[in-house]
């Protein structure tokens, strides 16, 4: 009926690898206090994102990211190591939602390019 948190781990890191879409967007998150700063977006699924900053967060801290389509969505730190941050999204897109806008950061203008 229920697995052991390791095979659970396990089986939840398996799935996300399979799940990830690697990308490119340069954008922004805000946090506490209209706090803002930049960030690389380096991959996305629809639970959450990997992305690059200078900002530093602790587990569990509360961020907005900005995202085509959707404009701010709300996410939470799971990790933050070296410049890179993992983040789960509050609340996960639906399937065809994710697939949009996947579409759409891969189809965005990039910021070096005119």
């Amino acid at each position: 009926m229920f697995q052991s948190n390791a095979n659970l781990a396990t089986e939840f890191a398996e799935r996300r690898r399979a799940e990830r879409d690697r990308i490119f967007l340069k954008t922004q998150i805000t946090w506490v206090r209209n706090n803002v700063a930049p960030v690389t977006l380096v991959d996305i699924s629809e639970t959450g994102f990997h992305a690059r900053t200078q900002a530093t967060f602790a587990k569990n801290d509360r961020l907005r990211i900005m995202l085509p389509l959707v404009d701010n969505v709300p996410a939470e730190i799971a990790w933050n190591r070296d410049g890179y941050i993992g983040c789960r999204f509050i609340y996960h897109f639906e399937a065809i939602a994710f697939r949009q806008l996947v579409e759409a950061i891969r189809t965005a203008p990039r910021p070096d390019s005119k």
